[in-house]
């Protein structure tokens, strides 16, 4: 049977805003707490799989995390870790008398499991993690149940993707920002005449924002107006293979005559392809 209209609610609720969040925790506690009132379940948590076999909780409902952490969970161990080896999905109707469930959990925490629901979280065809729901107060899951939380369960794959990913990009933009701030007074242009960094040594050297806020990279023609040497400079350097000689430029700054030594340098990129420019100044003494 195809699922129902409360199950596709259910999805179109959970899915709206699993892709918003930037935090796996967050994210996770989220889903739990919305499908587990959904499901009518007395329980449920979330869990990371390791490389090395073990198991970690990221979040849970009904029982504290802190409990639970001090489970241990291993592929291969008990209903999650069945369904961490597996990457299938499974519902258990009555665990005493499903050998795959071991019941150390309960024993620990004081729960007492009457039926379970548990799917694999799968990213890029890794099993990556697996999300649980337990006890339906009104009798067993029923088999959409298990549906729609395996639906999820491969949402939630992508999610956690997309978070990696995100940190990829923030640490990556954080080491480079780092790099470029290091530097001495310096801007970089890409090849579209746009400056897309100006690094805080050259905006006092210059006493200007110059990228004033801009979501997007402004053009160097309306940021670099006021300093004619320099824009000429870095427009000069669009169309050159090699760097730039030092020379002097006479600004005024702020009602301020300032002497400014200017030089620039192709950027590429590993393959060797232009994307931009560096330019560099130093205030002469």
């Amino acid at each position: 049977m195809p699922l129902g209209i409360f199950h596709y609610q259910l999805l179109h609720r959970v899915l709206e805003r699993i892709h918003l969040i930037s935090d796996e925790r967050d994210m996770a506690e989220e889903v739990l707490k919305d499908m587990a009132a959904s499901l009518a379940a007395e329980g449920g948590a979330i869990f990371k799989v390791s490389p090395n076999g073990k198991i970690g909780v990221l979040a849970s409902f009904g029982t504290s995390r802190e409990a639970l952490e001090r489970i241990s969970f291993e592929v291969g161990k008990g209903v999650v870790g069945w369904v961490a080896e597996h990457g299938e999905s499974l519902k258990v109707d009555d665990p005493a008398r499903d050998q795959r469930f071991q019941g150390e959990a309960d024993a620990a925490v004081g729960f007492k499991t009457r039926n379970v629901v548990a799917a694999p979280i799968v990213a890029k065809d890794r099993i990556v993690g697996v999300i649980e729901f337990l006890n339906r107060t009104s009798g067993t899951f029923y088999a959409h149940d298990l549906e729609i939380v395996a639906v999820v369960g491969r949402e939630l794959g992508v999610a956690f993707d997309n978070v990696r990913l995100i940190r990829f990009l923030e640490a990556s933009k954080t080491f480079q920002d780092a790099i470029v701030d290091s530097l001495p007074a310096c801007l970089i242009v890409d090849q579209n005449a746009r400056l897309l960094r100006a690094n805080p040594a050259a905006e006092r050297l210059l006493n200007v924002d110059l990228q004033r806020g801009a979501q997007a990279p402004p053009k160097i023609d309306d940021v670099l107006k006021a300093f004619p040497p320099i824009l000429a400079a870095a427009r000069e350097m669009l169309v050159l293979d090699d760097p730039l000689p030092q020379r002097d430029a006479r600004l005024l700054v702020e009602g301020v005559e300032k002497t400014v030594k200017v030089s620039c340098a192709p950027i590429v990129d590993r393959r060797g392809k232009r994307w931009g420019s560096l330019v560099l100044l130093h205030e002469a003494s």
